[in-house]
């Protein structure tokens, strides 16, 4: 189940997270339909990037 990350962020941690999720190990790229899906299940993390420009779409928690 995925949900918004439900957090105020500011422009650094968001960067920041992005990175450390990007730069993690235990990180998983699938590209389902148009996008890219990057989830890090031990952070609890998943990326949705726009595969054109690379561009950040939404950034949600990933519960099970």
């Amino acid at each position: 189940m995925l949900c918004g990350l439900a957090v105020d962020l500011s422009h650094a941690e968001i960067e920041a997270l992005v990175i450390a999720v990007l730069n993690d190990v235990a990180t998983g790229v699938e590209r389902l339909g148009k996008n890219y899906y990057v989830t890090n299940q031990t952070r609890q993390v998943q990326l949705v990037i726009n595969p054109f420009n690379y561009r950040l779409i939404t950034a949600n928690r990933v519960t099970e």
